[in-house]
């Protein structure tokens, strides 16, 4: 990322949403996109109501299935993968993108979740054997 705002290249972000403004935004009246980028094992284990399971791979070429004039929220177990997703998300043209800090895990802790029994090995079940 030096070089390349070094060499004057176009730069953007993603917002960080806390736990808590998630939740007020999923209890609101706003129709929003909730995306979930973890994998299949750890988003059925747990996932957020009305939310959808794209992995954060598949995004480069499922991002279609989304509709890009919602603000749109990702969310993976803990706020990494989701980053990943969240730009993807950005490349493809939408425009209103925000990434959950801390993901389910943060989202659990806040009360707002059970606990997510894949999400405490960092990056999901690949690294716990399953």
């Amino acid at each position: 990322m030096v070089d390349w705002a070094k060499a004057g290249l176009t730069t953007d972000h993603i917002g960080l949403v806390s736990a808590e403004e998630l939740y007020n935004r999923i209890s609101g009246d706003e129709q929003i996109a909730l995306v979930d980028v973890r994998a299949a094992t750890e988003y059925n284990a747990y996932h957020i109501k009305g939310s959808v399971n794209i992995p954060a791979p598949d995004l480069r070429s499922r991002y279609r299935e989304l509709r890009p004039d919602l603000t749109t929220y990702v969310v993976c177990s803990t706020g990494n993968r989701s980053s990943l997703g969240a730009s993807i998300l950005k490349q493809k043209g939408f425009l209103e993108v925000h990434n959950l800090a801390g993901g389910m895990t943060g989202y659990s802790a806040a009360g707002h979740a059970p606990e997510c029994p894949l999400c405490f090995v960092s990056h999901g079940p690949r690294f716990s054997g399953e």
